[in-house]
């Protein structure tokens, strides 16, 4: 069995927040029929100067 793994990273909040918002609606979908891919993890990690 092969596995594919997609990691994003990004440097502002706002992306943070889309991001966060993306694996929130992956793992509602996964409920459905429809063909997405499977969220796995998310995690973010806020650095000293808030990013």
């Amino acid at each position: 069995m092969s596995h594919s793994y997609v990691i994003k990273k990004t440097e502002h909040e706002l992306y943070n927040e889309w991001l966060a918002d993306e694996y929130r609606a992956l793992r509602h979908l996964e409920k459905t029929a429809l063909p997405v891919p499977r969220a796995i993890h998310f995690m973010q990690i806020r650095t000293p100067d808030g990013c």
